[in-house]
């Protein structure tokens, strides 16, 4: 499978869909967020409400957690088990998008925000834009900073090889007739 760098996605995490929004709370914090994602030079190819697996989970993070285990293996296993509570705590919304230039990877990466804690993002991030205020803080435990399950909202890849497991194994069709036109 061939990577075309036009394209990323956003993975918006359980916490984001479970939260409420809108006139009576009637639908749930992904839309705001997918129309911010249209605004900013990003077209949505595709959309799939995806339960996320362990393998998956060191997929999308393996370069976090590897450059952690180096140094502090213990740190690296709590991070990985916070991050299944996150991310296994529900659907999360997998988004296909096409970006303007050849920098899709590198451009949706910064659009998501860059540091995992949404407060330290730039300001017109899905981080920053879209994180709960009220969560504006950090757990502590055994030397590793942990974000809140609710305070951030979003993923993105920041390699091919992020990339391409994630959208061959949940969006294979999809991609195959991007890549074959």
């Amino acid at each position: 499978m061939k990577y075309n760098p036009h394209y990323t996605f956003f993975m918006l995490k359980p916490s984001c869909l479970k939260r409420r929004c809108g006139l009576l709370n009637m639908y749930n914090y992904s839309k705001p967020i997918i129309n911010f994602i249209k605004q900013n030079d990003f077209e949505i190819i595709a959309k799939k409400e995806i339960n996320i697996t362990t393998t998956d989970i060191m997929k999308l993070y393996r370069d976090d957690f590897n450059s952690i285990k180096k140094e502090k293996p213990d740190d690296a296993k709590f991070m990985f088990q916070e991050y299944k509570k996150i991310l296994q705590a529900g659907p999360s919304l997998l988004i296909l998008v096409k970006y303007k230039n050849e920098n899709a990877l590198e451009e949706g990466y910064k659009f998501k925000g860059a540091h995992f804690l949404p407060q330290k993002c730039a300001k017109n991030t899905i981080r920053y834009k879209f994180r709960q205020k009220v969560w504006d803080t950090i757990k502590v435990k055994k030397g590793v900073l942990i974000e809140l399950p609710d305070d951030n909202v979003c993923h993105a890849p920041r390699t091919e090889n992020e990339f391409l497991p994630i959208i061959k194994k949940y969006m294979k069709k999809e991609w195959n007739k991007i890549t074959s036109q």
